[in-house]
């Protein structure tokens, strides 16, 4: 993280440079998802109801 992180970066947190990291590392499978697929699974999450037993 040290090595990335520059005096202009220095707001960002580290949380989501890891992500972003991750998402450059493991690009072959992101390649794989398109943003639509993305956007359905998120839309198709929201509309979950909580069943309470």
């Amino acid at each position: 993280m040290k090595l990335l992180k520059t005096r202009l970066r220095n707001k960002i947190e580290d949380e989501f440079l890891r992500n972003c990291m991750l998402i450059y590392i493991e690009r072959e499978i992101a390649i794989k998802f398109t943003t639509d697929s993305i956007i359905d699974d998120l839309y198709a999450k929201k509309n979950r109801k909580v069943r309470l037993k």
